[in-house]
């Protein structure tokens, strides 16, 4: 027997209506940037983590700014770039700190 003679008449005319996976993958990536602007806020004590999680949130934020999840994604964004500036001022901190404590060093 065929499919379509098994079905009864309102399965045949009911629509399929399949879910956006855009939208499933923009939700990830909103919730994925701001996780990752949570790490951002410790991983700036180690710069270049901090450095290269800020950008990875960034991105995954950036991406995320389009769904339904769009305040955590911009939350996300927000704390990335603080993640980087405090990873950037303490970079430069630490290379200031570091010349001065060799410039005091006596040879």
């Amino acid at each position: 027997m065929d499919e379509q003679q098994q079905q009864t008449p309102w399965q045949q005319n009911e629509p399929v209506v399949e879910q956006p996976q855009q939208d499933d993958k923009k939700k990830k990536f909103a919730i994925a940037g701001f996780v990752l602007g949570l790490v951002g806020l410790v991983a700036w004590l180690v710069p270049i983590l901090g450095l290269a999680d800020g950008i990875v949130g960034i991105i995954m934020s950036v991406k995320g700014l389009k769904s339904e999840k769009r305040t955590f994604a911009l939350i996300g964004l927000i704390l990335s770039i603080v993640g980087i500036v405090a990873s950037i001022v303490f970079w430069i901190y630490g290379i200031v700190v570091a010349m001065n404590t060799i410039a005091n060093l006596n040879f």
